[in-house]
């Protein structure tokens, strides 16, 4: 999918900013409260230490004390890129130039309230990487079947645990090349990307194929291709491994209704 260039390189240099204020220490810990994150709490604090574990998605019984465990500064990279807190006037040209704040406007990286600033999208880093999704407020009863005809595009905790669970298989198998059903954000395929030199994605949704594509750019992931598709409907070519993890449909009716559909074709589209 074509990516204006005015776009990228405006998010780009976003990017490449946090990446150089080490903002990818935000993933290791976790930033909501949940009481019943006492079972792991301890897992939590021992994250603090040995950092193997993303946590941003997940819970923790005092989520202020991990907070202010983080310095100033990137307490602050948290608020704005994340949590997608507003941000004054003076303070966007920090990562903005101002010549681009018109732009930005455009293509709704940010969005204007009264004299402030607002990122409509929120930066998640993964390891050494950055990858975008939509605003933090969007995913607030993001699985409402009354309103899940919106389209939005998913990642979170079990994006996170499913990519835990492939890394593991990886580790202990080989493959050339990769096809994700449902991409999303791109944040899996995209992150496992240097395993394989070959990676294609699909998804039904524009916005999913153009933030797929729109992260492994900024990522500098060259072996990943995406398109839109249903499925397999427009997969020509044969896969050593196929990947998805399945998005739910309505919730009423179970919500994986979509599985059967990806399994039933797999021996069409697999080598082995």
């Amino acid at each position: 999918m074509k990516i204006n260039n005015l776009e990228y390189k405006i998010l780009l240099n976003i990017v490449k900013f946090l990446k150089k204020e080490e903002y990818q220490t935000i993933q290791y810990f976790p930033p909501k409260f949940n009481i019943f994150a006492l079972i792991k709490e301890f897992e939590n604090i021992q994250n603090l230490f040995f950092r193997k574990k993303h946590l941003l998605f997940y819970y923790s019984i005092f989520p202020k004390f991990y907070y202010f465990l983080l310095n100033k500064r990137i307490r602050n990279f948290l608020k704005v890129f994340y949590f997608n807190k507003l941000i004054k006037k003076e303070e966007i040209t920090k990562f903005i130039p101002k010549k681009h704040i018109k732009s930005a406007l455009k293509f709704k990286i940010i969005s204007k309230e009264k004299e402030n600033f607002r990122f409509n999208l929120s930066f998640i880093p993964y390891k050494n990487n950055i990858f975008l999704r939509e605003s933090h407020n969007s995913y607030t009863k993001f699985f409402d079947p009354k309103k899940i005809k919106n389209k939005k595009i998913w990642m979170g905790a079990d994006s996170i645990m499913f990519l835990r669970f492939i890394n593991k298989y990886l580790k202990k198998n080989s493959f050339n090349s990769v096809l994700e059903i449902g991409s999303g954000s791109g944040i899996v395929i995209g992150s496992i990307s240097k395993n394989f030199e070959k990676c294609y994605a699909v998804d039904l949704n524009p916005k999913a194929v153009k933030l797929t594509s729109l992260n492994a750019k900024l990522n500098l992931i060259d072996n990943l291709q995406c398109s839109k598709s249903d499925l397999f409907q427009k997969v020509k070519n044969k896969f050593d491994l196929i990947i998805s993890n399945p998005w739910f449909v309505d919730l009423k009716k179970g919500g994986l209704e979509q599985a059967p559909k990806i399994i039933e074709k797999l021996k069409k589209y697999l080598n082995k």
